[in-house]
């Protein structure tokens, strides 16, 4: 069950790798293609949990909330892109995909991105695509839908349902990616460097299939690596070492011409507090700076498992201030 890519076949065909990938939304006018319209900002992704806007508690999320997450994305301007921030833990049987992607899409114009558990739910999502373009054939000139998955398992393990997924969409020539998400510590070297050539390892593996599913495919040099907190074994995103590892990650996107990014502005904080603030403003700087194009910074507290409306917001703040930073400062003669 062991598979090996030789040197010639990966230097074949990463001459195959396009420099752009773009995102779509209901309405044209929200399209957003990486690098070119860098930074571009997207929501955290599927918290299990929200924050409860009427009384400050945790709760598990619901598609209602999915439908006003959308809505506040939609009218926040910091934010580019709405990657389904929660779960839909009321989802019915066998519509926990349609659950969330469906109040999204209603709710949001800008490109919704998100991912599904297996094929019948990604053939669902992909339906109800259609119907909102009109025709397959109108959904397939102009596909709205964005896909995301985690199809590779640290260390050089390849998922089986979301690896069937990506070579779905890939061979159907429908935009979708890949995040890599080794763990320095715990599913990868406790080195950074060491993780950096798990996660590089990785990204190779997976956008090498993809050009020879389809060459010429889209892809992103996404990326999710962290450092464990060795005293407790515990996920740490907002940790410094994730901006460091975000920028040498970008520096390789840069050497095979790829747009870059990831989960990076992510905090470990449970609370809208100072520690969140400067988790998200340090790393997402840093990353802006070492040239990533893509960042996965708003909404989210507790390490990726909780929403709060108060976090976006101040987020949005933050990502208006790293879209500032691009425009550097202008001198008039």
């Amino acid at each position: 069950m062991i598979i090996k890519i030789p040197r010639r076949v990966v230097e074949e065909h990463r001459k195959l790798f396009v420099p752009t990938f773009t995102f779509r939304g209901r309405d044209p006018k929200f399209d957003r293609t990486v690098p070119d319209d860098r930074p571009v900002i997207i929501t955290g992704s599927s918290a299990p949990n929200i924050i409860d806007p009427h009384n400050g508690k945790e709760r598990p999320a619901t598609s209602s909330d999915i439908a006003d997450i959308a809505f506040l994305i939609n009218e926040l301007p910091g934010f580019d892109i709405f990657s389904i921030s929660t779960l839909a833990n009321d989802a019915p049987e066998g519509q926990f995909s349609l659950s969330r992607f469906y109040p999204a899409l209603k709710n949001c114009l800008k490109p919704v991105r998100s991912n599904t558990p297996d094929m019948n739910d990604l053939m669902d999502v992909l339906e109800l695509g259609t119907i909102i373009a009109g025709s397959k054939e109108e959904y397939m000139e102009r596909p709205l839908i964005n896909h995301h998955y985690c199809p590779v398992v640290s260390p050089l393990t390849m998922d089986v349902d979301s690896t069937d997924a990506v070579i779905y969409l890939t061979r159907e020539r429908l935009p979708v990616y890949g995040t890599i998400v080794p763990n320095a510590g715990i599913s990868s070297p406790m080195t950074l460097a060491g993780s950096l050539a798990i996660g590089n390892a990785e990204f190779l593996a997976l956008s090498i299939l993809q050009q020879m599913i389809q060459p010429g495919t889209p892809l992103i040099y996404a990326v999710l690596s962290t450092a464990a907190d060795m005293r407790t074994g515990g996920y740490a995103p907002g940790a410094i070492e994730t901006g460091i590892m975000q920028m040498a990650h970008t520096q390789l996107a840069h050497f095979y011409n790829v747009p870059s990014g990831g989960y990076i502005g992510l905090t470990n904080a449970h609370s809208n507090d100072a520690q969140s603030g400067y988790e998200t403003g340090m790393n997402t700087t840093a990353a802006l700076l070492a040239g990533s194009d893509m960042f996965n910074m708003g909404g989210l507290l507790s390490s990726l498992m909780v929403f709060d409306f108060s976090k976006a917001v101040i987020d949005n703040e933050i990502a208006l201030m790293l879209k500032r930073i691009m425009k550097g400062l202008a001198l008039s003669k």
